[in-house]
């Protein structure tokens, strides 16, 4: 099965994120961040996966058309997805621990607020990934909500290239 729920703990200095924790309890599943150090999944040194393309990607979102309440969202999501080799729904903040450690290359999401995000931010960079919203400006505590993961930096034109299509 797939685990639907998580605990999100950020801790910020000046607005940044600067510490996040991503913990699954129900299978005792963890992934910590840390600025400046390396993403760990139960201590263990994580890193993110390398994607050539779109159509080699593994796209995850939590939830479909609840998520992007906004009909133009769903279709800028759509228009991300549809070149995937994988889309998947309902994983909540596991698919970002799932990108930080290989396992999925994109998440892409909208309508968050800090408190969903901040945690985050600290483990997907430290693994080798970037998060951004959709025009590619760096998250923070103003962020319009629209949040844009990815394992491989490479991807971000690309990406942010269908979702502003």
């Amino acid at each position: 099965g797939s685990p639907l729920f998580g605990t999100l703990i950020a801790l910020l200095h000046n607005g940044e994120p600067v510490v996040g924790v991503i913990n699954q309890p129900y299978i005792r599943e963890r992934w910590t961040g840390a600025k400046g150090e390396p993403s760990r999944f139960n201590g263990r040194e994580i890193h993110t996966r390398k994607c050539e393309s779109l159509k080699k990607s593994a796209v995850f979102s939590t939830g479909g058309r609840l998520m992007f309440k906004n009909p133009d969202d769903y279709r800028r999501f759509e228009t991300l997805a549809k070149p995937a080799a994988v889309t998947r729904f309902s994983a909540d903040c596991y698919a970002y621990g799932l990108l930080a450690m290989g396992c999925a290359d994109i998440v892409c999401e909208a309508d968050m607020k800090l408190y969903d995000y901040a945690a985050l931010i600290p483990v997907v960079t430290g693994a080798g990934g970037v998060m951004t919203d959709w025009n590619g400006r760096a998250l923070g505590t103003d962020s319009d909500g629209h949040v844009l993961a990815l394992g491989d930096a490479g991807l971000s034109d690309a990406a942010l290239k269908e979702l502003n299509s």
